[in-house]
C-alpha cells in the first residue's frame, strides 16, 4: 500500500464531504486493507491494492446511525464503491476524462482536492 490508514481515512472524509453522503462521527471511521478479490459484485484487478473504510451515518435522517462501507482504490486514490445499509444500495464511481472530476452512479460530480 502506498497510502497509511490515516491519509485514506483523510481521503475518505473529503470523498463523502464532496459527494453529499456524509458520515455521523469521523472517530468511527475505520480502514483496513481488503484482502478478497472480489466485494459487491466488484472485482479487483490483479495486484490491485483496495481499502476498506468502515463508518456510521444516517443518524440525523434515521434517528439512528445505520453502517456503510466506501472502497478506495489505494494507487489512483479514488472512491470505487459505496455500500449502505438502506435496501443495501450500491454507489460505483468512475473518473471523467478531464482526469479530475468523479462522477457516481447517483449522477453526483464532484473534485478532490489535494
Amino acid at each position: 500500500m502506498k497510502n497509511t490508514e490515516e491519509q485514506i481515512i483523510e481521503l475518505s472524509k473529503k470523498i463523502l464531504n464532496n459527494s453529499g453522503f456524509g458520515y455521523d462521527d469521523e472517530n468511527q471511521i475505520k480502514c483496513v486493507e481488503l484482502s478478497e478479490d472480489s466485494f459487491f459484485g466488484y472485482n479487483k484487478n490483479k495486484n490491485q491494492n483496495i481499502w476498506q473504510i468502515s463508518f456510521l451515518w444516517g443518524e440525523e435522517d434515521f434517528g439512528k446511525s445505520r453502517g456503510a462501507l466506501l472502497y478506495i482504490d489505494d494507487d489512483k486514490k479514488l472512491p470505487l464503491l459505496l455500500v449502505h445499509s438502506l435496501g443495501q444500495s450500491k454507489i460505483t464511481y468512475s473518473l471523467l476524462n478531464d482526469g479530475k472530476t468523479i462522477v457516481s452512479s447517483t449522477n453526483v460530480k464532484f473534485t478532490i482536492e489535494e
